[in-house]
């Protein structure tokens, strides 16, 4: 099937997974392939089906559950696709199941759409380049004092973090704060030809 995928066969790919259903079905990985290969030939409502009976039968897999969402985000159905990916996190709190889960909030319009980011930094607290996703998130959202608060927190132990001290600047600009243009020249002074910085 990957052979037939890669080569350009999807419906080939599809028949072979399909010609063993139920082997294919105790197989993840083969699962997984398949619910993917329906999405991609538009075929939805197979692909749900599949994904559902994938789930049903691995609860404790959260690739099943991510899958699961996946299917019902293509659908347009943000909310369900936000509690699939809530229950993969209960299994994996990964950072790719946590972005995911974050923009699928976000297109759902749910209120706290950053909270499986800020639920993945109070696990891992030192991992900057999520911190650094939800700064920009909070100012994707407007909420600069959020935002400003994220830098902050990275350039306490990565001092020399220009696009923090430079995103941070910009923050403090906005909010009206006369750290702004002393922020604004540290970053300069690290990297003064650098567009964003002299921007």
């Amino acid at each position: 099937a990957r052979a037939q995928f890669r080569g350009g066969n999807t419906s080939a790919a599809i028949s072979t997974l399909e010609a063993d259903e139920e082997r294919t079905m105790e197989h993840t990985p083969s699962a997984l392939a398949l619910t993917y290969l329906k999405l991609q030939s538009e075929r939805d409502d197979e692909a749900e089906q599949i994904a559902s009976r994938l789930r049903d039968l691995n609860p404790d897999d959260s690739m099943a559950h991510a899958m699961y969402g996946e299917v019902l985000a293509k659908s347009g159905d943000f909310i369900g696709a936000s509690s699939a990916y809530d229950a993969a996190l209960a299994i994996d709190r990964n950072e790719q199941f946590t972005v995911r889960a974050y923009r699928i909030r976000n297109q759902a319009g749910l209120d706290n759409a950053v909270e499986p980011l800020v639920e993945f930094l109070a696990e891992r607290p030192l991992n900057h380049n999520m911190r650094m996703f939800l700064a920009n998130a909070y100012e994707s959202l407007g909420e600069r004092v959020n935002a400003a608060a994220q830098y902050e927190e990275v350039l306490s132990t990565k001092p020399d973090n220009v696009v923090a001290i430079n995103n941070l600047a910009w923050n403090y600009f906005v909010l009206d704060d006369p750290r702004a243009e002393e922020t604004a020249r540290a970053a300069y002074s690290l990297q003064p030809e650098n567009g964003h910085v002299l921007d």
